[in-house]
Order: C-alpha cells, then structure tokens, then sequence
C-alpha cells in the first residue's frame, strides 16, 4: 500500500464507543480546540489598532505588504495610509471569537507513522480510516498544519483590508489577497509548535454560531471512506465489530493490516 495518495487523509482511532457511534452514523466529529492536548493550540499573538509607522514600523511594514508594498515603498504608502486604513478599524477581526467558533477535526498525512499509531491508535491496538478529502464536506476548509518555532504574529486589521482588496483589486492584487486570507487563517487555526511536526496534520475546520464549547458531528458521504486500516494488535472482537458496522452501512471498501517491520522500527500496511 503506498504511504501517500492523492487526496488521501488519515484518522488514527482507538477502538471505543465514540470513534465506532461516528463510522456508523457517516459522520466526523469536530471539537473545540480547548479539548486537544496541546497547551498552545491555536496560540498567537493578536495585534489590533492602526500601528503608527515610526514607533512600530515593523508592524506597519507587515499592514502595507496586504497592499503589495515592499519596505522600500513605504514612504508612497504613507501617503494614504492613515485615511485608508480607518474605514477598516471598527471592521478588524476579533480573532479570539473567530477562533472559539472554530470545529476542527484532525488527521494525518502519513498512513504509517509509528508516533500516531502509537499515541492516537492505542499501539496498533486501534485502526485507522483513510478518507478522500475532496468528498468529506462542502461546509468545511481542510488545510495542512503549519510548525513554527515561536507564535504566530496577527494584525487584525489585515484581515478586512485583504477582503476589500479581494473584492475590488485587479487580478494580481486579489490573488495576493487571497493568499494573504489563507496564511491569516492558517496563523489562527493550524498553526502548532514545532516540536508537533512529527504528526504531519491536517485539519478540517468549520465554524458554528453556537456560544458553547461543545464538539459537533459533521456528515459525510458513504464515499468518503477509502479503505480502513487496522492495527496489528487489534482484538478479533474489535475488527469484527468494525467491519459489521461497514457492511451495515453498505460501504464497500478494502480492509488492511498495520504491521510492525520485523527488520527496521517502522509500520508496514499489507492487505487483509
């Protein structure tokens, strides 16, 4: 089996009544970040207001590069900095209610990753479903994590100056724009520390308009499903009872075994 398809995802599970209620009502569960087990998820540093650009040039120079103006610009961007920037000020993000809104579901790029069967799987013990990305939802973003070794730096200004120029700009400016909004978002919602690069994550996130931090389903097509992958040291019961739940489900797809290499430290998948 090869360890990377195109369009493939990996959820690594254990075997108990959540991960098994999910794969029999079609459907990925998506939490709140508080509930993850890094103590820095979704950690930046937010910056509001309009930055004067003398006494913090560093943070006026990261505002201007919105526009496509490089630092040996700067002086041409002042000229309308101030009257352009204050029809955005009562707009600015508040990217700590943004982010509270967010449902984020987790799952890897890597089919055979020792750490995630380890940690995530239960030791082999648990299994692992392979989906298509492009079939999970169309309610949802799905974006890979991005490792970085101190917090994000985000000005909440930027995000509504980016949108109007996406709106309003010539082809060039929207499509910086536009990857301005994707980087702005990642910064808030997929971004770890780097010591967590090892997980090559990748994260589908919706937002909710419920006030509670509370988990929420989200429905997929019997389709989605790829194959599903089950650890070596999983119980006959365990396997039995997921596959019953699969042919319940009329869902038609192959069934692999996580095995570990009796030659080297790493996992090998082979048909079951």
């Amino acid at each position: 089996m090869q360890n990377k398809k195109r369009n493939s995802i990996y959820k690594f599970c254990s075997f108990n009544k959540y991960s098994l209620t999910n794969i029999s009502k079609n459907q990925i569960y998506c939490n709140h970040y508080s509930v993850f087990n890094d103590p820095f998820e979704c950690w930046a540093i937010t910056n509001t207001g309009i930055p004067d650009p003398i006494k913090n040039e560093n943070r006026f120079l990261n505002i201007i590069k919105v526009w496509g103006f490089t630092p040996d610009r700067k002086e041409e961007a002042l000229e309308y900095y101030h009257n352009y920037l204050e029809h955005f000020i009562q707009d600015q993000i508040d990217v700590d209610n943004y982010i509270n809104s967010a449902r984020i579901c987790c799952f890897s790029s890597n089919s055979q990753n020792l750490l995630m069967w380890a940690h995530y799987a239960n030791g082999l013990r648990g299994f692992c479903i392979e989906y298509d990305s492009t079939q999970l939802s169309n309610e949802a973003v799905i974006i890979p994590v991005n490792y970085f070794k101190s917090p994000s730096i985000l000005e909440a200004i930027s995000y509504p100056l980016a949108n109007d120029i996406y709106w309003h700009a010539e082809d060039e400016d929207s499509d910086n724009a536009v990857n301005y909004i994707k980087d702005f978002y990642s910064k808030m919602l997929a971004t770890k520390p780097i010591e967590w690069k090892y997980e090559k994550e990748i994260r589908l996130i919706f937002h909710t308009e419920s006030e509670n931090k509370k988990g929420e389903g989200l429905k997929y097509p019997e389709s989605a499903i790829k194959s599903i992958i089950i650890g070596e040291k999983a119980s006959k019961e365990n396997i039995q009872h997921l596959k019953s739940i699969i042919s319940e489900n009329n869902i038609t797809i192959p069934f692999f075994i996580a095995k570990r290499d009796r030659n080297n430290y790493k996992v090998i998948i082979e048909l079951l």
